[in-house]
């Protein structure tokens, strides 16, 4: 079912393209990703920083981990951690830019 939500959002042109290097060498894989960067107030909220995350059906990338790396956008960013949202069917990666 996740899948059929995401197949939509693609069409509707909401996702982005994210190719994934595995850190490990292995062959990677290019899937549709919702990419988000909120700003985040840091330093007491002297600054604003990126706070950079992927959310993706489980079965696109069910060998994410942490130090991958996607370039969604011409941009590399590494996997920070990812994790199960909801029922397991979809996932959140965190990144950074390396």
């Amino acid at each position: 079912m996740i899948e059929q939500l995401y197949l939509a959002a693609q069409h509707a042109g909401l996702l982005k393209q994210a190719h994934w290097s595995p850190a490990s060498g292995a062959p990677g894989s290019t899937v549709q990703v919702a990419f988000q960067a909120p700003d985040e107030s840091v330093l007491d909220g002297y600054q604003l920083s990126a706070d950079y995350r992927i959310r993706y059906p489980a079965s696109y990338l069910p060998e994410l981990q942490a130090n991958d790396v996607l370039s969604i956008d011409g941009m590399a960013y590494r996997v920070r951690a990812v994790r199960a949202v909801s029922d397991g069917s979809e996932h959140e990666a965190r990144l950074c830019r390396p």
